[in-house]
């Protein structure tokens, strides 16, 4: 989701492509704190539709006027900022969503203070509140 466009223009560019491998890649970031967040909810986007799934966490209101600066330099492990990281997880949990799942925690101070495998390390730690969300997460993508 770039330059203020949703989830509703991104599928018309998929669908206008036509092709087998496009699809959407569903951040927890853009969809609770973007420009669009939450115009279109998570459960009226085609699951078969949905690609990959990008997890982060953060501040509900921005650290940054710039939306580009802000979700690059601000981002916490899931479960560390004010994001329903649960929440989004669980909505996409039970709707059947079985794709993979990736981190992405792009952190002005994470880049400064850690090398890249501590940061993926602490990533992995994130609190408990979303351990069983990334044990059903885990088996559902490695059912495939």
């Amino acid at each position: 989701i770039v330059d203020g466009a949703g989830e509703a223009d991104a599928m018309r560019i998929i669908d206008a492509a036509d092709r087998p491998n496009g699809g959407l890649c569903v951040d927890v970031w853009h969809h609770r704190r973007g420009p669009m967040a939450s115009r279109t909810p998570l459960h009226r986007i085609p699951v078969e539709r949905i690609f990959n799934v990008q997890l982060n966490d953060g501040p509900m209101v921005a650290d940054d006027e710039d939306y580009v600066v802000d979700c690059l330099r601000n981002r916490v492990p899931p479960g560390n900022g004010d994001m329903d990281v649960v929440g989004f997880m669980s909505t996409l949990l039970a709707r059947g969503v079985s794709v993979p799942w990736s981190i992405e925690v792009c952190s002005a101070s994470g880049w400064a203070q850690q090398p890249s495998k501590q940061r993926a390390r602490s990533a992995m730690r994130a609190p408990g509140q979303w351990n069983s969300c990334s044990t059903r997460m885990a088996s559902s993508t490695s059912s495939k």
